[in-house]
């Protein structure tokens, strides 16, 4: 038991006071485990069999589901909140009134610039009938005289249509049908500032137009066309695929953060389940091509010398052939092969492992 204790200490303070030492041994020791096991004898040979089935090839991508047609309104002047006709899940039709300010120091003001346009438009009157007949010899004084006059007037005109613009906006009118999905926190009483109008949205979304917007790289970009037959995957539903149809392809890429290319393509989802939501996330799988009952071998059992594509066969006599194939639809894990080969013969990956 003594000899033991001591030799535990013995370790301890060899970690503590010469850790160089100890980590070099265990590397040793660590190596000599890794080069041991690679030493072991591995599989050389490969089987599988040629068998027929309905293959897919698809392209995938991610993205989400959006709405085609909504629209954020918000008040274009500060005021206080008067009036809020709908609430989140409201139904609205195209023109109907949703919100709006008071109005009592709007038409203020859009009194009081019609009241300054009038005024000014009499001044520069009376400026222009005084120096009507000086056109040719109009002095410095006479010139500022009515270039300030023309001015007044410009401003108070450009006034007039700010003030009249913002009345006209003090109600949000909403431009499209549709479902109101946020209000923007906004509530009767509120002082709109010119710093929360951003944040005061009231949010349409028709709810009849969601689509799936998809992000494709580039490199599969030629491989959808308009109309293609797609499923979609949200992560909410990983059991349900929603069908759907490419509607556009982006005609304009952006640059991701690692270089790549990457475009927008917009699917017309034919579902009509109401568990959809703008916002959800989800995988796409875009449909390139479809085949039924074609001969096919996993894709790595089909190799190429440059010239041709063939795969090995082992025939009834127990020999190895190599078999000249024609590929045709290709899968991630799939390969359809076409030639002097049959359902359920034996094909061979030969020198697999090595």
């Amino acid at each position: 038991m003594n000899n033991v204790k001591k030799t535990i200490r013995f370790i301890k303070n060899q970690v503590i006071h010469r850790p160089l030492l100890i980590g070099l041994i265990a590397v040793v020791i660590i190596g000599g485990v890794l080069w041991y096991t690679s030493q072991e004898p591995k599989s050389s040979i490969r089987t599988s069999l040629v068998t027929k089935q309905n293959l897919t090839e698809t392209v995938s991508a991610s993205g989400e589901v959006k709405a085609d047609n909504q629209s954020e309104l918000m008040f274009s002047s500060p005021g206080k909140v008067a009036w809020i006709g709908v609430k989140e899940g409201d139904v609205v039709k195209r023109g109907q009134a949703l919100a709006s300010l008071d109005t009592v120091l709007l038409n203020t003001a859009y009194q009081q610039a019609a009241i300054n346009l009038r005024k000014f438009e009499a001044t520069l009157d009376n400026v222009h009938d005084q120096v009507k007949n000086n056109d040719g010899d109009e002095d410095f004084a006479t010139r500022d005289r009515r270039t300030t006059a023309e001015t007044n007037k410009d401003y108070y005109y450009e006034v007039l249509k700010a003030a009249e613009y913002n009345l006209r906006n003090a109600t949000l009118i909403s431009p499209i049908s549709g479902t109101v999905t946020s209000i923007g926190g906004l509530s009767v009483g509120e002082n709109i500032t010119a710093t929360s109008m951003g944040t005061s949205v009231i949010r349409i979304v028709d709810l009849e137009s969601l689509i799936f917007e998809a992000i494709v790289d580039e490199v599969d970009f030629q491989k959808i066309n308009v109309g293609q037959k797609v499923e979609v995957i949200l992560d909410a539903f990983p059991d349900e695929k929603i069908p759907g149809e490419v509607v556009y392809i982006g005609r304009e890429g952006k640059k991701t953060i690692t270089g790549g290319i990457v475009l927008p393509v917009k699917i017309k989802l034919t579902s009509n389940s109401d568990k959809l939501v703008v916002g959800l996330s989800g995988d796409i799988e875009f449909i390139v091509d479809q085949k039924n009952d074609v001969l096919t071998v996993p894709r790595e059992f089909v190799k190429n010398d440059g010239q041709i594509s063939y795969v090995m066969v082992r025939q009834n006599d127990g020999t190895i052939n190599k078999v000249t194939v024609t590929t045709g639809l290709t899968t991630i894990t799939t390969q359809e092969i076409i030639g002097d080969i049959k359902e359920g013969q034996e094909v061979v990956l030969q020198n697999y492992g090595e």
